[in-house]
């Protein structure tokens, strides 16, 4: 209708091997700050060393 946004996130171990995932709706004035929360959420969920590609 013109006036909710919706925003999927997700990141990904280098390896593939897990992944974690954001879908959230909001009005399209509120999408910057959702995606900065998300970005936040999703980086507080995957915690330290999830991103380290080396075994």
């Amino acid at each position: 209708d013109g006036t909710s946004l919706r925003l999927r996130g997700q990141v990904l171990r280098p390896d593939g091997s897990e992944a974690l995932s954001e879908d959230r709706t909001c009005p399209v004035a509120d999408g910057a700050a959702l995606g900065r929360e998300m970005a936040h959420d999703l980086l507080t969920r995957a915690g330290p060393g999830f991103f380290d590609w080396r075994g």
